[in-house]
């Protein structure tokens, strides 16, 4: 009995940790590891018990000053929004559409029916040949250009007929969802723009063939086509408007610099011109960004997932209906303050746009408008993105309307007397026309006598007279635009040249 007692105590089991680790078990009792890992549990724990009343206070103070704090703001947003409309400015999207046109005097109704003859597979190709066919430098290296364009222009005479009548009804407004808010789509500008280049095409190979009264005609039409958007309120509109007027100049340049128009002629163009003013409409175009703003925000809002369309440029993951409901509820007063940040933005950018390009720019106006916004108004700095060179936009295409007309009074000047005048201060007294003035300088245009020819130009986007020197290419300009010549060189005013 002994021996096998003592022989049960000394086995060994080989499934008792404390036997088989030894060392383990004193380190155990030495170093009590479970009261560490237990010990944060317990304070935690304890502390609750001691502060939770104190916490629920806290939360129910949270609570109440988000609501309050929800509740002021809603109320200064609407009292903000109802200044806003007292002012004349629009508000609501349903504004944006303005009374319904009779189809018999809306020119929209004839563009479409021409976008339709123009989005063709074939009219698609050649959109691309007439793209290079306009770029001047294109047609100087490749001549076999003009005989393309002459065989691709018999295909639109009927695009030709219902642009011309078009352009002569009263009124002009495309069918636009503007409930939509952001996501309203434009595709009818592109369109504009392709007419339009049609147009200028047209113009051009009248003024090749020696057709031009024709060609006159087609200038005209072109600069009507690219004013199709002018009862159309938003900025997107505006760029679009603004960048067929400078393409449609640059056409009209290019004839009067290659052909030659009689006084008549010339006088017919420069007076039609007079009508062309583009920056006078910047403010016009901001202001009625407000009623789009404000239908983002409504869609927020509304729970709709448009902040993260915002945030991924429309294409990324749309939350969970659950999720966006918490996410609208939180930042509900931050949505409020961005949104009456947006409107301060918009009255802002209204008023400064009223200011003249050369004006803003030196009193810093159009940075000011991107610059310094808050870190919660997100959807605001989105939305005024671009709204510093809106005016720009504007006179930008006014200098090429200014520098049109004036080469057209060059044009007479030299009809009726055979040379160039020595200044413009000269033609004005000889010719007797008023010029234009360069919307960059608020001066005319500078002139200087060429060899047989001239040079003339405006200081565009930096201001300064750069003396119509050309940059070489490895010298970047960071302060305005770069304008290119003809054959390609960089210039940082803006430049029209003749050479005969």
């Amino acid at each position: 009995m002994t021996k096998n007692a003592h022989m049960e105590n000394t086995d060994v089991s080989p499934f008792n940790a404390d036997q088989q680790f030894p060392t383990f078990k004193r380190m155990a009792a030495a170093w009590p590891l479970r009261r560490i890992f237990l010990a944060p549990g317990r304070w935690a724990l304890r502390v609750i018990k001691k502060t939770y009343k104190y916490t629920l206070g806290l939360i129910v103070l949270l609570v109440l000053a988000h609501v309050v704090t929800t509740l002021i703001l809603g109320q200064m947003l609407k009292e903000d929004i109802a200044a806003l409309k007292a002012r004349g400015a629009p508000v609501s999207v349903a504004g944006l559409a303005g009374p319904k046109i009779p189809d018999s005097e809306n020119g929209a109704v004839l563009y479409t029916k021409a976008f339709e003859l123009v989005s063709t597979p074939q009219a698609l190709k050649d959109q691309d040949v007439i793209e290079h066919f306009l770029t001047r430098s294109d047609r100087e290296k490749d001549p076999s250009l003009w005989t393309k364009a002459a065989a691709i222009l018999p295909r639109y005479d009927e695009v030709f007929r219902l642009v011309e009548e078009a352009s002569s009804r009263p009124k002009c407004r495309f069918s636009v969802d503007w409930e939509k808010g952001l996501a309203s789509f434009f595709p009818h500008h592109s369109k504009v723009r392709q007419l339009a280049q049609l147009a200028c095409t047209q113009t051009l190979l009248d003024a090749k063939h020696g057709r031009m009264e024709d060609a006159v005609r087609s200038a005209e039409l072109s600069f009507r086509i690219s004013d199709a958007l002018r009862e159309e309120p938003t900025r997107d509109s505006y760029y679009t408007r603004a960048s067929a007027v400078v393409q449609v100049a640059g056409c009209v340049a290019d004839i009067i610099q290659s052909s030659t128009l009689s006084e008549s002629q010339s006088r017919r163009l420069f007076e039609y011109l007079k009508s062309i003013e583009l920056g006078a409409w910047a403010a016009s175009a901001i202001r009625t960004d407000a009623p789009v703003g404000i239908r983002v925000f409504d869609q927020i809002y509304a729970r709709q997932p448009i902040i993260c369309d915002l945030r991924s440029g429309g294409g990324g993951p749309s939350p969970s209906p659950a999720v966006m409901k918490m996410l609208v509820i939180v930042m509900r007063p931050m949505l409020y303050a961005d949104e009456r940040y947006y409107i301060k933005k918009i009255e802002e950018g209204t008023r400064y746009s009223r200011i003249p390009y050369r004006e803003q720019r030196p009193r810093g106006l159009d940075k000011k408008l991107e610059t310094d916004i808050p870190t919660y108004a997100f959807v605001t700095s989105m939305f005024t993105v671009g709204f510093s060179r809106t005016r720009l936009a504007g006179d930008r295409a006014d200098a090429s309307v200014a520098a049109v007309r004036t080469l057209l009074a060059l044009a007479a000047y030299k009809d009726r007397f055979g040379s160039y005048p020595s200044s413009l201060a000269d033609l004005e007294t000889r010719l007797g026309w008023k010029l234009p003035e360069d919307p960059f300088s608020g001066k005319p245009l500078v002139y200087r006598q060429k060899d047989k020819g001239f040079v003339l130009y405006s200081l565009g986007e930096n201001l300064k007279d750069d003396g119509a020197k050309s940059r070489p290419l490895g010298n970047p300009y960071s302060d305005g635009y770069d304008y290119y010549g003809a054959d390609g060189r960089r210039f940082a005013d803006i430049i029209w040249q003749m050479d005969h």
